[in-house]
């Protein structure tokens, strides 16, 4: 891709100055066509320098809400652009988000769009992020749109902690229920277990060690005499998953495979479809069009087997076919959606339609974790409740069968 500053006049007829990235000439007067402007002149720039771009993964997302609540409040009261990210500048903590936002109001301050300036900036500001602010520029509705990124994002930061909430409780219960079993059987279980086991070996003692105690003391000895064998089994499993997870067609079994899980498989295609709905929602409120508004949403869901699903239906809207129809024949989203978006096809007003979707998506994910959490938790008590008492009646049935032994006597 090649770096060019464009002349532009937009449907209003006001000229228009910035840059962007096309491949050519034609792609860039492509490219600007879809954003309701028409190339004058192009020219090619030299690529703009990467060292800002390398500390971009440290902003934190509440910081970016923080931005975008600013600008939409500075564009409401009428400040220029310049004077809107100098403000900013000024009270952000963040070394690294400051640099940013100086470097973007040098970019802005020297010809090129905020939006474009966004873009030099994709670990921070989404391609959602940039095509509305693009799109708000162009329809002059900037600051009513950033208001809706800034709700969104705030929407999205809430539903990444339910989230987390939800698949946190068990990974953490799971590593409790590992370290006690490991602890047990690695230093507690062979110094009671030697006891038993040179009574047994005892001429005339006429005791057996039980099949519990066998397996337990065999696990104990696997992980005590292989342990370093075992810790690069459990290194190349994550190295393989990490590995895995950088093919299109990996990371496609995966996700895949996460909705398969019960219980969490289904909570996490709720929060698949949320998104999708939530993205779809402020793209189209956006004005940005239906194709390269399932485009967007479709490479953010955070689910490849989803994206793999929104792309063929935006194959369809392509060739003609209508949304709802379209998105249906997937398999994939619940009858509460597809008649939705029938209705706003129907009556022209699809936005608000996917609005009292996104409703009722933010009332049902809360519900969802509470039922999912009510199963969960009885069964990890109950999973760490059987290890312990396994491993204990593995100890101290045998200690009793020796004492019957010896009191028999």
């Amino acid at each position: 891709m090649l770096n060019f500053s464009y002349k532009a006049k937009d449907k209003l007829g006001r000229y228009i100055e910035g840059f962007k990235e096309a491949s050519d000439e034609d792609d860039l007067s492509r490219k600007l066509k879809e954003d309701g402007q028409y190339l004058i002149t192009a020219s090619l720039k030299k690529s703009s320098p990467k060292t800002i771009k390398t500390i971009s993964a440290s902003i934190k997302k509440r910081d970016l809400i923080t931005f975008t609540n600013h600008l939409a409040a500075a564009f409401s009261a009428g400040a220029p652009i310049i004077q809107a990210l100098q403000d900013f500048e000024k009270g952000v903590r963040d070394s690294a988000f400051k640099k940013v936002i100086r470097d973007i109001g040098d970019k802005v301050r020297g010809g090129m769009s905020l939006s474009d300036a966004f873009s030099e900036y994709p670990r921070i500001f989404s391609r959602m992020y940039v095509n509305v602010v693009r799109v708000g520029e162009t329809a002059g509705t900037i600051e009513v749109l950033f208001d809706n990124l800034a709700s969104f994002m705030e929407w999205q930061v809430k539903l990444e902690g339910d989230a987390r909430k939800l698949l946190t409780y068990p990974a953490l219960v799971l590593t409790a229920i590992s370290a006690i079993i490991i602890a047990l059987v690695t230093f507690v279980y062979p110094k009671i277990a030697v006891i038993f086991t040179q009574a047994s070996g005892t001429k005339g003692s006429g005791t057996q060690m039980p099949k519990m105690t066998m397996l337990v003391l065999s696990l104990s000895n696997l992980i005590r005499n292989h342990w370093p064998f075992l810790v690069l089994i459990v290194l190349a499993i994550g190295i393989s998953y990490s590995l895995l997870k950088m093919y299109p067609g990996g990371e496609l079994f995966i996700d895949s495979l996460k909705l398969r899980i019960p219980l969490i498989g289904e909570f996490l295609k709720k929060i698949a479809i949320s998104r999708f709905v939530n993205y779809l929602e402020v793209l189209q409120r956006a004005g940005i069009d239906l194709p390269q508004s399932l485009q967007v949403a479709g490479e953010s869901v955070g689910n490849r087997v989803l994206m793999m699903k929104i792309l063929k239906a935006r194959e369809k809207v392509i060739a003609g076919r209508s949304l709802s129809e379209s998105l249906l024949e997937t398999g994939f989203f619940p009858d509460l959606i597809i008649r939705m978006i029938m209705v706003g096809e129907t009556s022209g007003n699809i936005e608000d339609n996917l609005h009292k979707v996104c409703q009722y998506y933010e009332r049902e994910i809360p519900t969802v974790i509470q039922r999912t959490f009510a199963v969960i938790e009885p069964l990890m008590i109950l999973c760490l409740a059987g290890a312990v008492l396994f491993i204990a009646l593995s100890m101290y049935l045998p200690i009793y069968k020796l004492y019957g032994t010896l009191s028999a006597k």
